[in-house]
């Protein structure tokens, strides 16, 4: 889920000088993934299959698997189920870079994503992709970095009623791949193990992604 946040926020970085929308909408998977990172790391999964939620947890040992309840056939979606579980979290409940996602309101990332998804039929023409340099693409990354960096305190959520609005998602979904970053750095001992060492910086976006300490 870490890679993929990465990808598609590089993604949809490159995408937004060809259409608006499908920058917002991988701008969004950008956030999704990296929430859902988060969500499988406190034990929080979707069994697609079966069609229900499970909280894996140690026990004895082991691990003990069980249904997450009560949840209301609205949570009962990816999309929501896994942001309403970091609202679980006590280091998370009150951060208000992590909301519940609820489509049904103007104020949300899937609100905002989901106007996206089809705006390009109703007004946006399909056009060439154009090649972009990747000291481009890296220039772009290390301005995104900066500027959500420095308005972290008043970032806003995406606003459907605001659309196009691919600032603010592809800000809020770098803010919270940082917070990702930032926060298994912190849990894990020093090094962080073989396995989050090899994956904290993939080779294919070592050179493109920039994760500056916070400003004083």
């Amino acid at each position: 889920m870490w890679r993929r946040a990465l990808y598609t926020l590089i993604l949809a970085a490159m995408l937004q000088d060809v259409n608006v929308s499908w920058g917002c909408v991988a701008g969004y998977y950008a956030s999704h993934y990296c929430v859902r990172a988060f969500a499988q790391l406190f034990g929080y999964f979707a069994v697609y299959r079966h069609r229900v939620f499970v909280e894996v947890s140690p026990y004895g040992g082991t691990y003990r698997c069980n249904r997450v309840q009560p949840l209301s056939n609205q949570m009962r979606r990816e999309h929501r189920f896994y942001w309403a579980m970091i609202k679980r979290q006590p280091r998370f409940d009150q951060d208000r870079l992590f909301t519940t996602n609820d489509d049904r309101v103007s104020l949300s990332d899937s609100a905002h994503r989901g106007f996206a998804s089809y705006a390009d039929h109703l007004y946006e023409n399909f056009r060439p992709y154009p090649a972009i340099e990747r000291s481009q693409l890296r220039a772009r990354l290390i301005d995104l970095a900066t500027t959500s960096l420095s308005g972290e305190d008043s970032m806003p959520i995406p606003d459907r009623d605001e659309y196009p609005d691919l600032v603010t998602v592809l800000s809020v979904a770098y803010l919270r791949i940082y917070r990702f970053r930032e926060y298994l750095d912190e849990l894990l001992p020093a090094g962080g193990g073989r396995f989050w060492k090899t994956h904290r910086s993939p080779t294919w976006s070592i050179d493109l992604f920039h994760f500056p300490p916070r400003p004083n």
